[in-house]
This record gives structure tokens, sequence and C-alpha cells, in this order.
């Protein structure tokens, strides 16, 4: 069981991502480990909905990427996101070059292929 609405009459995190995915058409989903039971809620979610294109993306998990010590890497707790780091003229390279310190990965990646082979998804 998980919450669809919130007290305050706002959608819950979990009906408000489906909604949104379905809307903007994302079919491909990489999320932390700790997102896991998140997921699944959701894919319930949208095959009561009708989602089907949310029912088929592609729904990816990694380990977590830490901030420092045991704080997690996450928008929710303040960190920078990629848009941020776009937006200030950090390239893609750059930017893939944070993720590899974060995941403390003994050889530098530079592109999406290099961090699909450097992390565990399932």
């Amino acid at each position: 069981e998980f919450i669809v609405k919130k007290k305050d009459g706002f959608p819950s995190y979990q009906l408000g991502c489906v909604v949104d995915d379905h809307h903007y058409g994302i079919d491909l989903i990489v999320r932390g480990d700790d997102l896991q039971a998140s997921s699944e809620a959701q894919i319930y979610l949208a095959g009561i909905l009708g989602y089907n294109s949310f029912v088929n993306s592609s729904i990816l998990h990694h380990r977590l990427l830490m901030e420092s010590g045991s704080q997690k890497l996450s928008k929710s707790a303040g960190s920078t996101s990629l848009q941020y780091l776009r937006q200030h003229g950090k390239t893609p390279a750059e930017i893939f070059g944070v993720i590899s310190k974060k995941l403390a990965l003994s050889k530098p990646i530079s592109a999406s292929p290099d961090l699909a082979d450097a992390v565990d998804f399932h």
C-alpha cells in the first residue's frame, strides 16, 4: 500500500511521477536502488491508469551516488542537478567526470556508453 494523494490534496510522488512521465513520453527511467519499491508502485499505478507506455518503459536502478560520507546525491537533498551544471557551462565530458568521481571509478568516463559499462544497472 502507498499514498496517491497527500493530506494537502496534491498527488503523491508515486502518482506525480507516473502522470508526468506518461505525459512527456518518457521511456527510459534511471534511478538509484533506493527507489526500487517506488518503481514497482508506479508500474502498478500505470497499469491501473492504462498507461501502457509507462509500463513498457525501460527502468534501470543503480547503486547510489554519494555526495559525501553517507549523504546520497539527491535533488531532494539539495544536490546540484545535471540541468544546473549544463546551464552553468559544464560540458557533457566534465559532467561525466564528476559522475566518475562520485562513483569512485578507477578510470574516468567521458560519455554515456562508458557510464553504462561502469555502472551495475539492474
